[in-house]
């Protein structure tokens, strides 16, 4: 992860387990903020998009 975004390989979407080894301790900071969001602007659409090999893959969340 020294380069930024440890999700870079678009064959692999990230899941549960890469993103909890990622984010260690602080996955269950990224499950509360999952929560607020989804709380405050239901309904929303979480949408995991491969932005290419510099930006690999980033969490979008829409509302509407």
């Amino acid at each position: 992860m020294a380069d930024g975004n440890p999700f870079l390989d678009k064959a692999r979407r990230p899941d549960e387990a890469a993103r909890a080894a990622v984010l260690g301790d602080a996955t269950v900071l990224w499950a509360e903020i999952r929560k607020g969001v989804k709380a405050d602007w239901e309904p929303v659409v979480e949408e995991w998009k491969y932005y290419g090999a510099k930006s690999g893959w980033s969490l979008k969340t829409l509302h509407k």
